[in-house]
């Protein structure tokens, strides 16, 4: 008797689950915001190949749909992916792979994290982002003086904060050809200056060139802070990241936006390199971003594109 109704359950049970439609994925019990012609707002949709099949009431999805993989939502809201309509997404992945300074107290915080960074990062120029001076006892930017000890032979860029200023070390200032008499429109490369040392006095003394009874003289140095259209010098010189370095900083920079909710960027100012590999990534389906990639003006990029433009038209 007993498994007779067993078997009586098993086979309702059976026929309950046929008359349901096979879906990707469930999700249930939601505060779902669906942004449709009339902004309803409901518990639950169902999924099926990457679209959006069915939307309604935890019965009306559950009753008719069935899936191998569901999501308790658990009350918490459900918003369509957010999308930003002006960024660089791509120079947000490329600082991804720099070394973090925001929030750094002290300079010698910056030092740390360089050090600690350099470790593990094995590029032929360390790059980094976010220091800001006023964060720091006495505000005052820093010198080059301690990068040049430590990185001597590697160069160093390291933007602040606002992007308008940089401290970079005297390697990546003579790649750039930065002396003291290098000039710069709407920019600065500050100098700061220090009295001469007692070995340098007693050798100019030697020489009958220095006197005790002569002022004290101060040699200029730079400093190693570039502002503004300064950086540029420097920017210049710096190598393109590879197409693999690219690959990476999109990704990340994709991992993150996800993270957020954010699904579709509009990008401004890329060079055809970069668009290209944005398209071949997505067409590989690693990069699931939606980008509306804005090419910058320049000559190369609009006569490619006008080209291609024409082809497709011609089609």
């Amino acid at each position: 008797m007993k498994l007779s109704i067993c078997a009586f359950l098993l086979s309702l049970c059976l026929i309950s689950c046929g008359h349901k439609e096979k879906v990707d994925l469930i999700v249930h019990h939601g505060v779902v915001y669906t942004v449709d012609s009339g902004f309803r707002i409901v518990e639950a949709f169902a999924i099926k190949d990457g679209k959006f099949l069915a939307v309604g009431s935890n019965s009306e999805i559950l009753d008719k749909y069935v899936s191998d993989k569901t999501i308790d939502a658990k009350g918490k809201a459900i918003y369509p992916g957010f999308f930003d309509a002006h960024c660089h997404f791509d120079s947000y992945g490329r600082m991804k792979t720099q070394c973090d300074l925001v929030g750094c107290r002290s300079f010698r915080e910056v030092v740390d994290r360089l050090v600690a960074y350099a470790k593990t990062n094995k590029a032929n120029w360390i790059m980094g982002r976010g220091w800001d001076q006023n964060r720091w006892p006495g505000q005052e930017f820093p010198t080059k003086d301690t990068l040049d000890k430590l990185f001597p032979n590697t160069p160093i860029y390291l933007s602040r904060v606002d992007g308008h200023a940089a401290l970079v070390n005297q390697k990546a200032m003579d790649i750039a050809g930065i002396n003291l008499n290098t000039t710069v429109n709407g920019g600065k490369i500050l100098t700061y200056s220090k009295p001469l040392s007692l070995k340098l006095q007693a050798k100019l003394e030697k020489e009958g060139l220095f006197t005790a009874d002569d002022p004290i003289v101060e040699t200029i140095y730079l400093s190693g802070i570039l502002v503004d259209n300064a950086t540029d010098l420097v920017k210049k010189v710096i190598p393109k990241p590879t197409h693999q370095e690219m690959r990476i900083a999109l990704l990340k920079a994709q991992e993150d936006c996800f993270k957020v909710g954010l699904t579709t960027v509009d990008i401004a100012g890329l060079d055809r390199d970069v668009i290209e590999l944005i398209d071949s990534l997505q067409k590989k389906g690693e990069l699931k971003m939606r980008v509306y990639a804005m090419a910058s003006g320049t000559d190369e990029n609009i006569d490619y594109y006008l080209k291609k433009l024409r082809i497709r038209l011609s089609r």
